[in-house]
């Protein structure tokens, strides 16, 4: 308890008797024990501190809730075509996803810097405030699409290439589209469509097997309404920092669009999956369940956005983890056995 106290007051700067206080006898012939001082101790730990600080901010940068979902998707996709769930290549495509999102998000903020000045939301992220240099994330993020690519092509090429595409996508088309039209939203939602894909792939499926199109259209669909009420709620910022976002340009088409796109998601999870004979008729029921009730959101949130906006956006964010997993719970493919390639590379199934 005595060090986490010294974390906090970091560089200060003690006296030999505060910090015979602070550590106690002990603390101290524990110092002369191990050939050290109380004041590397809390030197010691202010690095730490730094450490720490580092890891958030480029933790910031690539958006790390965010990557954990995209980087989830792709597990989804990688487990609901029998690709083994405890093996190497699952980490593989987990960790090469993960940091080619890291660095897709980094070049974002690096690109948007300017403009990330002017909102509320995004005016104290680390290349705004000067904690880390535009060409500091440029180095980490493109070591960051290196090492993900590899790792990726390791698993399988394919997946290596839709990463890749995805990536470019997101940086060179859809970062720039931002200031040019509202149909970037759309543009978005292609990048969100391809993890599931990637995951597919390095499991040895078709990236146009059912299962495949049928996740990367649920992750096209289900972006819109998705967006567009996370667009609503910060329609001011995005007015202020020159965004051509549908939400504040016209709020009443947003609110058409996202009851649109909410009933064509909820047609596509009932009855895609029975056509093609790759989940139960359970998740059909539970699919029309959640989907109607996000179309009466979406439909709330056309009415009366000021009110409704917010319900939209948090049970979109639900909706998403849990259909995946109501997926892979019916879909009768998840493999949970060890592989022995986790093991031993070189291993035969």
């Amino acid at each position: 308890l005595k060090l986490q106290f010294l974390y906090f007051i970091g560089d200060a700067q003690l006296t030999d008797l505060t910090m015979f206080r602070m550590l106690g006898a002990r603390g101290v012939r524990s110092c002369q024990r191990w050939n050290t001082t109380p004041s590397s101790v809390v030197a010691g730990v202010s690095e730490v501190r730094d450490l720490g600080k580092l890891l958030r901010d480029y933790s910031t940068l690539g958006k790390v809730k965010l990557t954990g979902l995209v980087a989830f998707t792709a597990s989804a996709g990688f487990a609901a075509v029998g690709g083994p769930v405890v093996s190497l290549a699952h980490v593989g495509l987990f960790t090469g996803t993960f940091l080619q999102s890291m660095s897709a998000n980094t070049f974002n903020q690096v690109a948007e810097r300017d403009f990330d000045k002017l909102m509320k939301r995004t005016n104290r992220r680390p290349i705004v405030t000067g904690d880390i240099l535009p060409e500091e994330a440029r180095r980490t993020a493109t070591a960051q699409l290196a090492t993900g690519t590899m790792m990726l092509y390791a698993v399988d090429p394919m997946s290596a290439a839709l990463g890749v595409a995805c990536w470019g996508l997101y940086v060179h088309g859809y970062t720039p589209m931002k200031r040019q039209h509202w149909l970037n939203t759309w543009v978005g939602a292609v990048v969100g469509a391809i993890p599931p894909m990637m995951g597919c792939a390095a499991a040895g499926a078709s990236i146009l097997s059912p299962t495949s199109i049928f996740l990367a259209s649920l992750l096209y669909l289900w972006q819109i309404p998705h967006f567009l009420s996370l667009c609503y709620l910060n329609r001011r910022d995005y007015k202020a920092a020159g965004f051509k976002m549908l939400s504040h340009i016209d709020t009443k088409k947003a609110g058409v669009f996202s009851v649109r796109y909410s009933a064509y998601t909820t047609a596509v999870t009932t009855f895609m999956p029975l056509y093609f004979g790759v989940a139960s008729p359970f998740f059909a029921m539970e699919a029309a369940a959640m989907g109607t009730y996000m179309t009466y959101a979406s439909y709330e949130f056309m009415k009366s956005p000021l009110q409704h906006a917010r319900k939209l956006f948090l049970f979109s964010i639900t909706y998403l983890p849990v259909i995946l997993v109501l997926f892979l719970f019916h879909c009768g493919k998840v493999e949970i056995g060890i592989s022995p390639k986790l093991l031993c590379p070189m291993a035969t199934e």
